[in-house]
């Protein structure tokens, strides 16, 4: 049986703001982008964001409407959280 492995944490900060990052598994990031491609395999931004924000910002709890009038940190937010998830060990 397999064990149960628990998310890895990070502590990012974005504009004076700290916030809880957790990783998510391999194929659950790999079918949340497959659910937020259009026909031609681009993904529709609005729905991704979304689950990857509820999925991997641990603190304090975010929705996209908590970005309205500051895209750049959404923006760096987003960026932190790919790369985070794409860094391996």
């Amino acid at each position: 049986m397999s064990e149960v492995k628990k998310p890895k944490q990070k502590k990012v900060k974005v504009n004076e703001v700290e916030y809880t990052i957790q990783s998510i598994p391999f194929m659950s990031y790999v079918e949340m982008q497959d659910r937020h491609k259009n026909r031609h395999g681009v993904i529709m931004q609005a729905g991704y964001i979304k689950e990857l924000m509820e999925s991997c910002v641990v603190d304090p709890s975010v929705s996209m409407s908590d970005f309205d009038d500051d895209f750049s940190s959404a923006q760096m937010l987003i960026n932190e959280i790919e790369t985070f998830l794409n860094a391996g060990k």
